[in-house]
């Protein structure tokens, strides 16, 4: 008896320095004191017992904030199928469960899983809480997040309103709210309609003020949001002021090193690309950039942006040289940090590719461009459009170097993609702009 209470003491131990460790950052090391906590738990409980379903979930929950998504998946799994055996299905714990299980195949792009087991999260929560409580509320607004990323902005949009009318009969100040005003200002946005998104974004900002005061981490987000919407609007005068109210706030609740800091700076940079500024945007980047540096791990996608965009701003000005040392950093950076064949290595290497043709190396330019082909071809179909663009760019590097029977090639290659989705093109069409291309008639 005496032994199994010090093990129980033990977990419990263990479990606060998990929890430490997972505040500091340290998940692997959290995640081995959770694995010792699960094999007391087990000698002592069994396989079924709450704390078990308990901790699989926070295992889970560790795995997935290293992004480390399938692990993360089998873990919520585990602990759904343990919650079920312990409540059965009509409990708000297998609902959350079930949310989280379909959040992360949201994660892993795994569409219909995802959405089948929201649905299942969404018809326990009606059951258990009431057809138009918080939960139910909580898990349309996850389904329209799982809509919007599959860019069907109709239906995301009728999830987040059902979403939204619910909270508003709950809780008129609730700070779900702001987060669903935002998230229907985003598909505004993708869907070009930017006054209704600007008004969303609004909304968010005035509830979030009033629950939070100005200096709050949340009313700088969206201040952010509003700067971006502005510059799309190319509403300048505007879009500089939600920066500077953002930074305000920023330099004042936040570290030097806070990546939500990094954040104003970056759009700031943007602001100033987009008035054609280069060297205030290099600064601001460069700001950002040192900010993001202190989290590589987590941040490196932000990381390579801001080199790719300073490298975009040196190779506007003519210092290619430049461009390219920053466009191989954000390769390197990519190529450390993201596992397989991702759209932001093709693109950079596209990038490249173009500043390599305007240093007269086509032969690195050809190399660079076939990388991002070969990427995108794994990609799928969707990506033919880039697939069939970046042939017609090794037509282009070849005819540079004369060698025309390799530009012929391509070129083909690139007008057999664009014919497909061409049905009015004849073939006597696609080989008249073939010739003009290669000006093969005149030149062999």
């Amino acid at each position: 008896q005496t032994n199994k209470e010090d093990d129980l003491f033990l977990a419990e131990v263990l479990v606060e320095m998990a929890h430490i460790l997972k505040l500091e950052g340290e998940y692997t090391r959290a995640i081995r004191k959770l694995l010792q906590v699960l094999r007391l738990y087990t000698n002592h409980y069994g396989q079924v017992h709450p704390k078990l379903a308990h901790l699989s979930e926070l295992i889970g929950d560790l795995y997935e904030a290293q992004e480390n998504y399938p692990q993360a998946q089998k873990l919520y799994i585990k602990a759904l199928k343990r919650y079920l055996m312990c409540y059965g299905e009509l409990h708000p714990l297998v609902g959350l469960m079930y949310a989280k299980v379909g959040l992360i195949h949201m994660k892993n792009k795994e569409w219909k899983e995802s959405l089948k087991n929201l649905r299942k999260a969404l018809d326990i929560h009606k059951k258990v809480s009431g057809p138009t409580s918080a939960d139910v509320a909580g898990m349309y607004g996850h389904i329209g997040n799982l809509y919007r990323h599959q860019e069907l902005y109709t239906e995301a949009l009728t999830s987040y309103h059902k979403s939204l009318s619910m909270y508003y009969n709950y809780h008129k100040n609730s700070p779900e709210i702001a987060i669903i005003c935002e998230h229907i200002a985003s598909v505004h946005e993708k869907k070009g309609e930017l006054d209704e998104s600007l008004s969303y974004f609004g909304q968010a900002l005035r509830l979030r003020k009033k629950l939070f005061g100005e200096r709050n981490s949340e009313v700088v987000n969206t201040y952010c949001n509003l700067g971006y919407i502005y510059r799309k609007m190319n509403k300048m005068d505007d879009s500089i002021q939600m920066y500077a109210n953002a930074l305000d706030i920023g330099l004042r609740i936040f570290s030097e090193a806070d990546p939500r800091l990094a954040r104003i700076f970056y759009g700031i940079a943007e602001y100033y690309k987009q008035l054609g500024m280069g060297q205030k945007a290099i600064n601001n980047f460069t700001k950002a950039l040192h900010m993001y540096q202190h989290k590589p791990e987590r941040l490196y996608q932000k990381i390579a942006r801001c080199y790719l965009n300073i490298g975009h701003i040196y190779e506007q000005g003519g210092k290619e040289a430049e461009a390219e040392k920053n466009y191989q950093h954000a390769l390197e950076v990519l190529e450390k940090h993201q596992k397989g064949d991702t759209v932001e290595k093709a693109v950079v290497y596209g990038c490249l590719g173009t500043i390599h043709e305007k240093l007269f190396d086509p032969t690195q330019a050809i190399h660079d461009f076939l990388k991002a082909i070969d990427i995108y071809d794994k990609l799928g179909k969707n990506y033919e459009p880039k697939v069939a663009y970046f042939y017609e760019l090794v037509g282009d590097a070849y005819k540079e170097k004369r060698d025309l029977m390799n530009s012929f090639k391509y070129y083909k290659k690139s007008l057999d993609i664009k014919v497909k989705s061409m049905k009015t093109m004849t073939e006597m069409d696609a080989m008249i702009m073939m010739n003009a291309k290669v000006g093969f008639s005149k030149e062999s």
